[in-house]
């Protein structure tokens, strides 16, 4: 019954975030009928376009949090506000006036931010049971795609694996986790507040890219085409995903080193003053550094395949679904 209870009231949050977002759309429009403050409403269109977004993705997949969303409201508005005055200042402070249909507009915006949050919600499943579909069916060569590129990190690794269990083969083992779990659970704090920030700088890279675009046309009368903006976003905010992917596993395969490296030199010490323990089976030894291995790699494997699922996912929504929803609603008459 509780779980009912807070599904419920999820669902229930998401509509208040929703109609939210609908309030601030229609108050934008409204302000955009007026000179002084088109930015104000501007910036009011664009939060609550993101809100209902919001509110459709976490109400669907039954994920929302009000601390996720403030958190995420207190990044993107800075965003939203440096963006629309930028544009603002390129325009040469032209007022996007709606004054006549004014509830066709809202109607347009409202309907542009449904559009895109179910797209971007279904897009997202779509693509993640396509990654472990491809993850079972070359999960061996990913992985050795990944071991070849960070090999000497993974030489490492498996380097200080087998010296802890030579050291101390009594407690290798259980030392070799705690450090493994000590590090992945950092990641996955550090990479609560940093994805959210990644996630709202990836979010407005196109409108960073257009304004850069539209400053380059305005100072060399050079004009580029709905398709060369469209491309140039896609291939920079995957391109952006992939490098990130590549900087987490380095980091992590270096916080890993690390950790593995202070808990050597702890044992060291502690082994130092103690009896000395039994050797170690070379056998045991190899055998224990290569499952530490596969392990770190599918760990890996499955982290940046995340990534870059999730790069794709909003490269696509920036473009693709972005187009396709507008499209829909020119037909549409709104």
């Amino acid at each position: 019954m509780s779980d009912d209870n807070q599904q419920s009231s999820s669902n229930w949050s998401a509509v208040g975030i929703a109609a939210a977002g609908v309030i601030q759309i229609s108050a934008g429009v409204y302000l955009c009928t007026t000179g002084p403050l088109a930015v104000v409403g501007t910036c009011l269109i664009r939060q609550g376009s993101g809100d209902i977004a919001y509110a459709i993705r976490t109400g669907i997949n039954r994920t929302l949090c009000w601390t996720d969303y403030i958190t995420e409201k207190l990044i993107s508005i800075p965003f939203t506000v440096i963006s629309v005055g930028t544009q603002h200042w390129l325009n040469g402070g032209a007022a996007n006036a709606f004054r006549k249909g004014s509830t066709r507009k809202v109607a347009r915006f409202v309907g542009l931010a449904l559009g895109r949050g179910i797209g971007v919600v279904y897009l997202g499943k779509a693509l993640r049971e396509a990654r472990e579909a491809i993850l079972k069916r070359f999960q061996v060569t990913i992985e050795a795609k990944i071991n070849d590129i960070f090999e000497n990190e993974f030489a490492n690794l498996h380097q200080l694996v087998e010296d802890l269990n030579r050291l101390d083969p009594s407690n290798a083992q259980e030392l070799i986790s705690v450090a493994f779990a000590d590090v992945t659970s950092k990641v996955y704090e550090d990479g609560d507040i940093c994805d959210r920030i990644g996630n709202a700088a990836i979010e407005f890279l196109p409108t960073v890219l257009e304004l850069s675009l539209q400053f380059i046309s305005k100072t060399t009368a050079q004009d580029f085409s709905d398709r060369t903006m469209d491309w140039v976003r896609f291939v920079a905010v995957a391109s952006l995903s992939v490098n990130e992917s590549r900087l987490f596993a380095r980091n992590f395969m270096k916080s890993l080193q690390e950790a593995l490296t202070v808990c050597y030199r702890r044992q060291q010490r502690t082994i130092n003053r103690s009896v000395i323990s039994q050797p170690a089976d070379p056998d045991s030894v190899e055998e224990s550094a290569a499952r530490f291995k596969r392990r770190v790699r599918s760990f890996v494997t499955r982290k940046v395949s995340e990534s870059i699922r999730r790069g794709l996912v909003q490269a696509i929504a920036q473009t693709i679904i972005l187009n396709g929803v507008a499209a829909v609603a020119d037909v549409a008459g709104f």
